[in-house]
Formats: structure tokens, C-alpha cells, sequence
């Protein structure tokens, strides 16, 4: 599957490289830093997206930014229309619910959450074996990324959308 990452930080870090290492496709990394998305790129034999068109090629897109620029980077890329009918979108917060991925959902896309329930220290962590993941989304996402979570090695914890921190 192809996959896009926005977001080089810590999680998306660890996310991308994980699944790479599943044989997973990172077609494109975007992040606000040009240094953390071109580390994360070679890392992961994937190209930097400065302009999210790269996205359409995804079937599967991560937001892993932080909680507050969830719904900003939701909002530019239902503004630059680069989402395909039935593409997952997923946000990997805890705290912040579906409702921040509402401008995707509204052009067709299908919206879910993985929030991995572990501390991201700097270079620390390189695999998610073991490790619980809270997830929530539509049902099409859902069942999407519980197979991820299984094929991570991950542990499933099923969140409803009501029991959002």
C-alpha cells in the first residue's frame, strides 16, 4: 500500500519507518521542517512534498503533527482538492477527536485515528511491537487500521469517539 506522512517528527518517524519496514510504499513526506521530512525521506526511499499533490498518490495518509495543526493541514488539503473519493486519512493524536479531519471527510474521504499510547523520545524508539494503540474511525477506516495495528505488532484498544480525552 502507498502511504503518505505529514508530519517528520517523532511519530511520524517511527510510523513511516515501521511500515517501510513492513514493505509498505512511503510515496511522500511533508513537514514544516525541510531537514525533518529530508531525513525521513532517505530513511524511508521516499520523495519531500512541499505542496501535498504528492498526497493523491497515497491510499493511506498520516497527519502526525502536533494536536494543534491537525485541522490546519486538514483544511489545506481539502482546499487544494489533492484527495481521492475513499482515501484514508488518519490523525494520530489522543486528545483531538474525528471531528478535526471534517473538511477530508466532506470531499470523500474516509477518517480514522491511531494514536499510539507511548512516550516518542529523540532516536529512542524504532519499532511499535507491543506497544497499545488507541484508534477510532468510520467503519471502512477502521477495519484498515486494525490491520495495520496487527501488522505493526501493535496491540488494538478501540476508542469511541465519546470517550475522546
Amino acid at each position: 500500500m502507498n502511504v503518505a506522512i505529514i508530519g517528520a517528527g517523532k511519530v511520524g518517524t517511527v510510523l513511516a519507518t515501521a511500515l517501510y519496514q513492513l514493505g509498505y510504499h512511503i510515496s511522500s513526506v511533508s513537514s514544516n521542517s525541510m531537514a525533518s521530512a529530508e531525513k525521513l525521506a532517505k530513511v524511508v526511499n521516499s520523495v519531500v512534498s512541499t505542496d501535498f499533490l504528492a498526497i493523491s498518490e497515497a491510499e493511506i495518509v498520516f497527519i502526525t503533527t502536533n494536536d494543534a495543526n491537525i485541522k490546519k493541514v486538514a483544511t489545506i488539503l481539502a482546499q487544494k482538492n489533492v484527495l481521492q473519493k475513499n482515501q484514508f486519512v488518519f490523525h494520530c493524536s489522543g486528545a483531538a477527536d474525528l471531528s478535526v479531519l471534517a473538511p477530508v471527510q466532506k470531499q470523500g474521504a474516509l477518517i480514522g485515528s491511531i494514536h499510539p499510547l507511548q512516550s516518542f523520545a529523540e532516536n529512542q524508539l524504532t519499532s511499535l511491537q507491543g506497544v497499545y494503540m488507541a484508534i477510532n474511525g468510520v467503519v471502512e477506516s477502521l477495519v484498515v487500521v486494525k490491520k495495520i495495528v496487527r501488522e505493526l505488532g501493535g496491540k488494538i484498544l478501540v476508542i469511541p469517539e465519546e470517550k475522546r480525552a
